[in-house]
């Protein structure tokens, strides 16, 4: 009987010790600002702009040139998504979703091409599970509207590593360590060297992922410490009797 209950205490202890914590949060960010613009073969100015809560810059826009202003209906939109998280780790390395941005490519006409301008945006990334880390992200684009038909091009750079701003390795608690950021392209766009290009007519999304790292949980071990400990109290007492 004793070794019987010995082995499932053992089974229920290495069980729980192959799960982890879960790791919760949130991310959401907007544009702080967007300049330049090369002039387009009519003399076009970029027309880019902001939309009023920050999330999504536009483009081509309202244009000017020397055959008037003109504003165009179909225009390309790079957002920032606001990304809520929450995923239950296994031991091992975890690759969790932290945050995105999505691109559409609307096609521009070729008077308003080649164009070029730059956005930057503010990503902050906030952990609430296991506990509370705070961080942030500036990221520079370098948009390239290029000559139709060809795709276009985002050149994406972060200001120092994609860590926001956080010492990775950094410990989260319950058996967890972020490793590291990487981003993810998914779509029919690709990204490579930071640079994100899309075909005309286009949406593409970037994942900004986090690697985490998770030991097992001592919750196994001490439930199995406990019951090993109650077997030889009960031992003792029937060798007493």
């Amino acid at each position: 009987m004793i070794k019987t209950i010995t082995a499932a205490l053992l089974s229920v202890g290495l069980a729980t010790g192959a799960h982890a914590a879960t790791v919760a949060g949130s991310s959401s960010g907007v544009f702080t600002s967007e300049t330049g613009g090369s002039t387009g073969l009519i003399g076009a100015t970029d027309g880019a702009a902001i939309s009023a809560d920050g999330k999504t810059l536009t483009w081509p826009g309202e244009t000017c040139g020397i055959l008037g202003c003109t504003t165009l209906t179909d225009q390309s939109t790079l957002t920032i998504n606001d990304v809520a998280f929450s995923k239950s780790t296994s031991v091992g390395n975890n690759e969790v979703t932290v945050g995105s941005l999505t691109w559409y490519n609307a096609s521009s006409s070729s008077l308003l091409t080649p164009d070029l301008f730059t956005a930057v945006a503010n990503i902050g990334l906030n952990f609430t599970s296991p506990t509370g880390q705070v961080g942030s992200e500036t990221l520079t684009f370098n948009i390239n509207n290029t000559t139709n038909p060809t795709g276009d091009l985002i050149m994406a750079s972060p200001t120092g590593a994609l860590d926001f701003g956080l010492a990775v390795p950094l410990n989260l608690g319950s058996g967890l360590t972020l490793t590291s950021f990487f981003a993810e392209e998914v779509g029919p766009g690709s990204l490579s060297g930071g640079t994100w290009s899309l075909g005309e007519g286009l949406t593409s999304t970037v994942m900004i992922k986090a690697n985490i790292a998770a030991i097992p949980l001592p919750a196994g071990g001490l439930l199995l410490l406990t019951g090993l400990g109650g077997l030889a109290a009960l031992r003792r007492r029937k060798q007493a009797a």
